[in-house]
């Protein structure tokens, strides 16, 4: 604003201030680090909506106490007890902590079968299969 020496007596100058820049220490993650080493695969339990609800009774809890203690909404709760939703991987953290049960399981990798010698296929061998 543009002022008078003699207006500009009333008032005290304002400057803005420069938009702060956050600046990270050096080695520290810019993302949470993964819980599980990159080797491994985890998936959801088949039955987590069933462990979700034995150990929430289990530890004594009404729906509305778990969703309090995880800071979610009672909804959610009734969804995945019922199992009408899949959770992600930051609901299946707070679960676990809270509930102290495990909702991820590992994931065995398929071997794939070993192949008997190949080698060409021969008339001979193709008479005996369709006999």
């Amino acid at each position: 604003m543009m002022l008078c020496e003699n207006c500009s007596r009333f008032g005290v100058e304002v400057r803005q201030s420069k938009p702060r820049r956050v600046v990270r220490p050096t080695g520290s993650p810019s993302r949470p680090t993964p819980r599980f080493s990159p080797g491994e695969e985890h998936d959801l339990a088949p039955d987590v909506h069933d462990r979700i609800r034995r150990a929430r009774e289990s530890m004594g809890w009404k729906r509305e106490e778990l969703a309090k203690k995880i800071n979610e909404k009672l909804s959610i709760i009734e969804k995945l007890e019922k199992g009408n939703i899949r959770p992600d991987d930051q609901l299946v953290s707070k679960l676990e902590k809270a509930l102290r049960v495990k909702l991820r399981e590992r994931i065995e990798q398929a071997q794939p079968a070993k192949k008997e010698e190949s080698r060409p296929l021969t008339l001979g061998d193709l008479i005996k299969r369709e006999s």
